[in-house]
């Protein structure tokens, strides 16, 4: 192998393990991942992602040891396969099928294996509490504030809370994480190559039948929450866990064409490149807020949906 390849590689997979193991740039680990497979360069994007798995299990078994909390380095384990599997398949499987439905794939494909694995994942419960108990036990020593250092919190109680959001987002986040890492990755490739390679928001194509992954689930989501009133459930927990994630990310999907739609139109009334910034900077500092996260959701994601009805590619035209 080329000097030039070994230094690439071993720099994407420093660059990886640190941003992992750096608890505010872990949600930003993938992205070097992704700028391995520039060139669909399949062996350094595998060589690149085994080392950088190996290097962080290896940081992590070393931290977790002292705080008897190894549980832990499964998890990490499997959120580091799942990443490096979602990116593979959107760089070099399934290419008759646009990015979004890629992603869709892949996302069942996850939720299949952890159903697989859930025994399994049963079978640790009691080491996960026992590793979440010595975790608040060493911050409350420490009079580390807030949940962690809570005493009134304990592993099981915790391992439930996060269980549970888990089960009722994990999905959508992982949906969203490789769309983002894709995007993000395309985009460094993109400005270090001074190529336009990365794939905007307004050519993130949705089949037709995708809307029907909103409607139909939204539809057993409601009805489930009247039948609630009477104290009746219709769902239970783990098809209200798929129904859920199937709302969020499909609503999510429809909010990224919605977002296109818009920037489409800013970019025939010629806005300045600064002034779309600060709108989107805007905006992402209300997406952090409760409640008007939910009504911007709504409204870009019925924006996305009316293009079903409404061909706003004709306006690009004019």
């Amino acid at each position: 192998m080329e000097t030039g390849k070994i230094g690439k590689i071993t720099g994407i997979s420093l660059i990886t393990a640190l941003l992992y193991n750096v608890g505010i740039l872990s949600p930003f680990f993938a992205i070097p991942l992704q700028f391995s497979a520039a060139g669909r360069n399949r062996k350094i994007f595998l060589i690149s992602s085994v080392i950088s798995i190996f290097l962080i299990l290896s940081f992590r078994t070393t931290v977790l040891i002292p705080l008897e909390a190894l549980g832990f380095v499964y998890v990490d384990g499997y959120i580091l396969f799942l990443a490096v599997a979602g990116l593979y398949v959107c760089n070099f499987e399934l290419k008759g099928f646009t990015l979004p439905v890629r992603i869709a794939f892949i996302t069942a494909g996850a939720a299949a294996l952890s159903l697989l694995l859930w025994p399994l994942a049963q079978g640790l419960r009691e080491q996960m509490i026992m590793s979440l108990n010595q975790i608040l036990l060493v911050s409350n020593e420490l009079n580390i504030s807030g949940v962690m250092g809570d005493a009134a919190l304990d592993g099981e109680t915790l391992f439930l809370i996060l269980q549970d959001l888990a089960g009722s987002t994990g999905l959508v986040w992982y949906f969203f994480f490789i769309a983002f890492s894709y995007w993000m990755g395309m985009k460094v490739v993109s400005k270090s190559s001074g190529a336009v390679t990365e794939r905007k928001s307004e050519n993130w194509d949705l089949p037709e039948v995708w809307v029907w992954f909103l409607f139909i689930p939204l539809t057993l989501f409601l009805v489930n929450k009247l039948m609630m009133v009477r104290n009746i459930h219709i769902l239970g927990i783990l098809p209200y866990y798929a129904v859920t994630n199937i709302i969020l990310i499909s609503a999510g999907a429809y909010a990224i064409r919605g977002i296109g739609i818009i920037q489409s139109y800013l970019n025939r009334r010629s806005l300045p490149r600064h002034t779309q910034r600060l709108m989107l900077m805007t905006s992402g500092f209300l997406i952090v807020i409760p409640g008007v996260n939910l009504v911007l959701l709504i409204l870009t994601a019925g924006l996305g949906v009316s293009e079903l009805w409404i061909n706003y590619r004709l306006f690009d035209k004019e």
